[in-house]
């Protein structure tokens, strides 16, 4: 597989990889899912590793892992403070 030498493919990867066998979502769970998205690609172009994403975050590393693939049902200020340390913005 080649690895994505842009953002958008990387992200097109992503989603593509997150590809959840629900036939139909509801908008938050969508929204969940591309807010995954935005972490886990921010985190990447970041170089950040989850590990270290979660120590600065102070979250565990499993609920940084289901944020990033859009399932996880955590704390508003879980997703705040990774906003404020990978700079992104959460559209809500």
């Amino acid at each position: 597989m080649l690895e994505p030498t842009s953002y958008s493919e990387l992200a097109a990867q992503l989603l593509k990889d997150a590809n959840v066998r629900t036939p139909i979502k509801s908008p938050i769970e969508q929204q969940l899912e591309r807010i995954g998205v935005a972490v886990k690609v921010s985190r990447r172009r970041m170089h950040i590793s989850q590990n270290e994403l979660a120590k600065r975050t102070s979250t565990s590393v499993p609920t940084l892992l289901a944020i990033e693939k859009g399932r996880a049902d955590t704390h508003l200020g879980t997703y705040l403070r990774i906003a404020s340390v990978l700079k992104i913005k959460l559209g809500v």
